[in-house]
């Protein structure tokens, strides 16, 4: 019989920071799904108007495309 408790998503769940001199600063998002990629954005800094903001965006860019993940 299959679990039916929903993984509970930790602050920072699929959100990392990337930080390169050349190519900006930002957040970025990745949804994995079954072992594959099934979303991903990125959240720059310059755009969102600054680190907190970009990271705030890219949580609610999350949590809206969140799927309701099964406990294995």
């Amino acid at each position: 019989m299959r679990n039916t408790r929903r993984r509970q998503i930790t602050p920072m769940m699929y959100i990392s920071r990337l930080d390169y001199e050349k190519s900006g600063k930002g957040w970025w998002v990745r949804i994995w799904q079954k072992g594959e990629q099934s979303l991903q954005k990125s959240f720059p800094d310059r755009r969102y108007g600054g680190k907190t903001k970009a990271l705030i965006a890219a949580k609610a860019f999350r949590d809206k495309h969140m799927p309701e993940l099964p406990v294995y």
